[in-house]
């Protein structure tokens, strides 16, 4: 498993649902509290998402970008609103920042996932755990995950090889 990644999104996940977890606790507006509601609820759901992301981050690469703008919708516009000088409570500012961060971790951590990963998606299972040498039509060599069958030159190395 890839350390960095993997702390990464469960740590925020533990993060999120400690911090989020709470809101359902709060006394709720007069007007828009199944909106609040709502977006607690949500939030809460990605929360899992990002744990089951730090669980298996080869399995689950293509969904990183997407947990990435999770923590660009809220924190550009809460800190653009603060910026603005528009009433925006100093704790709401902060946790956007903090969204920020997170969100610029998680871009880290897509980065440092091995590209390719997420297409066989058997990464430990049905003996998909390693990569090998394969030759391409023009002799070059490159490294494909061993038994994928969603790799492009698979038919070709499908024998064991070079």
């Amino acid at each position: 498993m890839l350390p960095f990644p993997s702390r990464m999104f469960r740590w925020a996940a533990i993060f999120g649902g400690l911090v989020l977890t709470p809101l359902y606790f709060t006394p709720l507006p007069e007007l828009g509290g199944e909106v609040l509601l709502g977006f607690v609820g949500l939030a809460l759901v990605s929360q899992g998402v990002f744990w089951v992301i730090g669980g298996d981050p080869l399995k689950y690469r293509a969904l990183m970008p997407l947990a990435v703008a999770e923590k660009l919708v809220f924190g550009v516009p809460a800190l653009a609103l603060f910026a603005q000088g528009y009433p925006t409570a100093s704790p709401v500012a902060g946790f956007a920042a903090v969204d920020l961060a997170l969100g610029l971790g998680f871009l880290l951590a897509w980065r440092r996932t091995p590209v390719g990963s997420e297409r066989c998606g058997a990464i430990g299972t049905q003996g998909h755990n390693f990569w090998r040498p394969c030759r391409r039509n023009d002799g070059s060599t490159v490294q494909i995950l061993a038994g994928c069958r969603h790799s492009l030159w698979h038919l070709r190395c499908s024998d064991g090889g070079i």
